[in-house]
């Protein structure tokens, strides 16, 4: 018997838009965008695809997609955005945390200077060269 999620897969429209990848709890674990849904979504699900680890865990979650249609990019790129800010969704949150900035930490003792994360800046005196962090960039 077909699955719910194979007829989707099956279903899925030659046509720009954005895609919700849905978890058993109802969740929604990614959200993206394509030029093509129907390319897109299916990449996922191939084992032919070399995919990173964080990829593979997360569509072995997934039970459920969802596409919603649009003219052109633009519009999935600004429906994206506003999706990802409204539902949070779990894997777009942990991925914002991994991407952390650097900044050069120097002193007269040090030469070259060190890249290094904000947080884990140790010397007191030490000069932080690049982005200011705040209060929010440096949390967790």
């Amino acid at each position: 018997m077909e699955s719910t999620l194979e007829r989707t897969l099956a279903q899925l429209p030659d046509a720009p838009g954005v895609y919700m990848m849905i978890g058993d709890d109802g969740q929604i674990l990614y959200i993206g965008k394509a030029v093509s849904l129907r390319s897109r979504v299916r990449s996922y699900f191939q084992d032919s695809a070399a995919h990173a680890y964080r990829t593979v865990k997360m569509v072995e979650r997934v039970v459920d997609v969802r596409t919603i249609v649009v003219s052109n990019e633009i519009e999935s790129l600004i429906l994206e955005a506003n999706l990802i800010k409204r539902h949070q969704p779990a894997v777009q949150r942990a991925a914002a945390r991994r991407q952390a900035f650097s900044v050069l930490e120097g002193d007269q003792r040090a030469v070259p200077a060190r890249r290094v994360h904000p947080r884990r800046a140790r010397r007191r005196r030490a000069v932080l060269l690049g982005r200011t962090p705040t209060r929010t960039d440096c949390a967790n």
